[in-house]
């Protein structure tokens, strides 16, 4: 197995996907700048109009107000935390601000993974070719390393790998995967493509660990990649094990968990904006979980999703 020796002195192993591209086992993935602020709830008329307006109103304040403190947070992470696979999506609000940083960052385009998606709605508009070139644009590259569709959209994701397998041809894309696609979703992409997915990115932690998804994957060599690695651990429970497990490596309890995705095969996407947890997360490949910690990891599931369930979801609100 190579290693990526990241500006940090960190050793990080590289997995090669299926069709070659090699690719760091840990990707960064800033988000949405917004997550987790809380709108107005209730469900009639009036509750919709104040929740419209307030959305607008703190879109517009955190655009002025946090976008350098977020630029300067996707910067460290390249830079100093030693990210090199920056992992982003069309349907979030940042894509001219992580463009800037992949040009500023310092680190020569050859040593980066970037990936984008594309978004339900270019799916349902059957705009996937347009939408994808207009984000290209907006991130200011000539290509991307890994090129995914954001969910299985119900009877246009089939449409929407044909056209990104085109994109991949044109040399738009190096490598082309898929992202929270069950089994079934797997099969008719298998069945009816002309190549396979490199990646699946799907929800998967301790308490959701899809066993049975990860096994599918690598039986047909697909890359499992996990968004939400870490879950909300606070929300769950399962903290006595994992402090035991913490305190054993001399650990934080996230670090055990990535460490957990890592020996799984299995590439976590993190998020962590704080420079200290930048660098906490990515510090995870100087120690190993032994046999009897992997077992106890495995007691930690109960099916719990931060996230909906692709076969049971409103595409068009996602």
């Amino acid at each position: 197995m190579q290693k990526i020796t990241l500006s940090n002195g960190i050793e990080m192993p590289s997995i090669t996907l299926n069709d070659g591209l090699i690719v760091p086992s840990m990707a960064f993935g800033p988000g949405i700048m917004m997550r987790g602020r809380k709108l107005h709830q209730g469900d009639s008329v009036f509750d919709r109009i104040v929740r419209k307006f307030q959305w607008k109103i703190q879109f517009l304040y955190f655009r002025i107000k946090q976008t350098p403190a977020y630029k300067k947070s996707v910067l460290y992470a390249i830079q100093q935390a030693g990210f090199r696979w920056i992992d982003y999506s069309a349907s979030y609000d940042q894509v001219k601000t992580i463009g800037e940083c992949i040009k500023k960052c310092g680190i020569p385009r050859r040593d980066l993974i970037v990936t984008t998606r594309i978004t339900n709605r270019a799916q349902f508009t059957h705009t996937q070719r347009e939408a994808f070139l207009a984000n290209l644009k907006e991130l200011q590259l000539d290509y991307v390393d890994v090129l995914m569709f954001h969910w299985p959209v119900t009877g246009h994701f089939l449409e929407t790998w044909k056209v990104m397998e085109s994109l991949k041809k044109e040399g738009f894309a190096k490598s082309i995967g898929v992202a929270n696609c069950h089994q079934h979703h797997l099969e008719d992409i298998l069945n009816n493509g002309d190549e396979p997915p490199s990646i699946n990115q799907f929800e998967q932690h301790p308490w959701l660990n899809q066993i049975s998804l990860v096994d599918f994957c690598k039986r047909n060599k697909i890359v499992p990649q996990a968004y939400a690695p870490t879950a909300r651990q606070e929300a769950i429970g399962g903290e006595g094990c994992l402090m035991e497990i913490a305190n054993k490596h001399k650990k934080t309890p996230t670090q055990i968990i990535l460490r957990w995705h890592i020996q799984n095969g299995v590439i976590p996407v993190v998020r962590a904006l704080n420079p200290k947890h930048q660098c906490e997360n990515i510090d995870i490949f100087n120690f190993e979980l032994s046999v009897d910690d992997m077992e106890k990891m495995k007691t930690l599931n109960c099916n719990f999703r931060v996230w909906p369930n692709p076969d049971n979801c409103d595409f068009k609100k996602l």
